[in-house]
């Protein structure tokens, strides 16, 4: 896989006994495999009625393979890094895994519009007659 992933991902996280989700979205950079992320998380009442919670990540991409860490700009409330590992799929359009952070953990998955069909649809429109 040689696929570049930079683009907007919407995505969810879950944790706990009953699963809950938290969504996010992300922008993505895959500048040939160093990855970059500019993360929002979505209110929760876990984060005490904030806002959206902004992060920066950063990790890589080895075939179907990610790696990254997410540093949360708020440092005061949320200090620690969280750590998240997946596999992307084969149209490279989702990305699921688990993050984990100072032991505890869940899992997560991310996706964005299937780029394959797409190239696929402009290819089939070029050959149309006009």
């Amino acid at each position: 896989m040689s696929a570049d992933l930079s683009g907007r991902w919407t995505g969810a996280y879950f944790y706990g006994p009953s699963m809950r989700s938290f969504g996010f979205t992300a922008q993505l950079r895959d500048a040939g495999g160093a990855l970059s992320l500019l993360i929002d998380d979505d209110p929760s009442p876990l984060h005490r009625g904030a806002a959206l919670l902004s992060a920066t990540a950063s990790g890589s991409r080895e075939g179907s393979s990610v790696r990254f860490t997410k540093i949360y700009d708020d440092l005061v409330r949320f200090p620690d890094p969280v750590h998240y590992e997946g596999e992307v799929d084969a149209d490279e359009a989702e990305i699921a895994g688990r993050w984990s952070i100072r032991g505890v953990s869940g899992t997560f998955i991310m996706t964005r519009p299937r780029q394959r069909a797409a190239v696929r649809e402009r290819a089939v429109e070029e050959l149309l007659p006009r």
